[in-house]
């Protein structure tokens, strides 16, 4: 009896297109976190060699987050300029995402406080991208382990699809035997 006679062995047609879809799924997660983890590391290592500029701040605000338990956290945000070459440049520390470390404060009341550790008007240092002076940060992103965290579980998910789909292999090798 071959394995395609006896029905218990065999996946219908839409389980094999739900198990595919579902393995896509899981790939395109894989390499999102890949590609986020990635580029967090290489943005984090480019800073440590961007030059410093001497800035100004231009204005001190805050910005909140809410958690998933409803929890507001408050952080301060500040607006500098600065000049590279000649062309004058306005940033603030928040315009590129995971490129600074933001303190967070239970009450906005805490970092409005932070904020005036660098007040309106102070000169204050600033790393910019050579290449693309537009791009700058207040405070360089520092390491820390979890940083590899994405990365790591996209490897380990692709790993964990391969085994799958190896167990798979095997599993239907062995029935196609058992089956002659």
């Amino acid at each position: 009896m071959t394995p395609a006679a006896d029905p218990r062995k065999t996946l219908s047609p839409v389980t094999r297109l739900l198990l595919t879809g579902i393995m896509l799924v899981f790939l395109l997660i894989a390499g999102c976190m890949g590609y986020l983890g990635l580029k967090t590391f290489l943005l984090e290592r480019a800073q440590q060699a961007w030059p410093t500029v001497e800035a100004t701040i231009v204005s001190a605000q805050t910005q909140s987050s809410t958690s998933e338990d409803k929890q507001v956290s408050w952080s301060p945000v500040w607006s500098y300029s600065y000049t590279v070459d000649g062309k004058p440049y306005r940033a603030q520390s928040t315009d590129i995402p995971g490129g600074f470390d933001a303190h967070w404060y239970d009450s906005r009341r805490e970092a409005l406080n932070n904020g005036l550790s660098r007040p309106v008007g102070s000169a204050v240092s600033a790393y910019y991208d050579p290449a693309n002076p537009q791009r700058s940060v207040l405070d360089r992103r520092t390491p820390r382990s979890t940083d590899w965290a994405p990365f790591g579980l996209s490897i380990l998910m692709v790993l964990l699809f391969g085994l799958l789909i190896l167990s798979g292999c095997r599993a239907k090798k062995v029935r196609w035997r058992l089956a002659d």
